[in-house]
């Protein structure tokens, strides 16, 4: 497989994770000797949580027993030793309420369940870490097989500029728009904060997020070691918009 610098999702990942108002946390400072549901261990917006939580929190994620509520995507992953699965046919809202965790990561907040975002005022804190590190969590990379590519040399460039061309499209109806969906309206809170393009798909305008990305997947153990940006991509594709 070789990678595309095309993301399909991103997000602030700040409201991401929520508490329950009886484990009696309050700030991530409290996760230490919790236990924090999630999907998966390898989920995108876990490992971003993760990796905003130890470096912007100063939370040790070692000291977190992280339960899991699904299985990961590659069956041949062995998790960490502070990683365990709950029984058969768990949800996570259900474990958080029941007090079978303190935490989730994937769990909406719901005041009448006693859930509420674990860091204060999400949005805006997500957008101090934008602005304060220039990372904009990304998700979903498009990848390609690589025989594809080998037999079809120009199928690459081609998939990013029918991609380009896409995003400039939405960027377009969105001028004006009030936000008809949830995720345009997520897209239009960024604008003042990343300007008009603020889905980029040029390696350069996404590179602080990519390593950050990887930095944070090495750390918690989810690949083995961290590789380098550009052997992700081919590079006829580097400089897209």
């Amino acid at each position: 497989m070789t990678g595309l610098p095309i993301f399909l999702t991103r997000r602030l990942e700040h409201g991401s994770i929520s508490y329950h108002t009886q484990s009696g946390i309050e700030s991530p400072a409290d996760l230490a000797g919790r236990k924090v549901g999630v999907r998966s261990y390898t989920f995108t917006p876990g490992v971003w949580v993760r990796g905003i939580l130890q470096g912007a929190y100063g939370v040790n994620l070692n000291q977190v027993t992280w339960v899991l509520t699904g299985d990961e995507h590659v069956a041949e992953y062995v998790a960490p030793e502070h990683v365990i699965s709950a029984p058969a046919g768990s949800d996570l809202k259900e474990l958080l309420i029941a007090g079978e965790i303190d935490a989730a990561i994937g769990v909406p907040p719901d005041e009448e369940a006693g859930i509420r975002p674990l860091i204060a005022e999400p949005q805006q804190a997500g957008i101090d870490y934008y602005r304060q590190t220039g990372i904009y969590p990304i998700s979903h990379m498009l990848v390609v097989k690589d025989a594809l590519l080998d037999a079809h040399p120009w199928l690459a460039e081609t998939l990013c500029d029918l991609f380009v061309r896409a995003k400039r499209h939405y960027l377009g109806q969105l001028n004006g728009s009030s936000g008809a969906h949830p995720a345009d309206t997520a897209m239009l809170a960024m604008r003042p904060v990343l300007g008009d393009d603020h889905i980029p798909y040029d390696l350069e305008s996404n590179r602080k997020s990519i390593e950050a990305l990887i930095a944070f997947c090495a750390d918690q153990q989810v690949i083995p070691q961290a590789v380098e940006v550009e052997d992700l991509f081919p590079s006829s594709v580097l400089n897209v918009a």
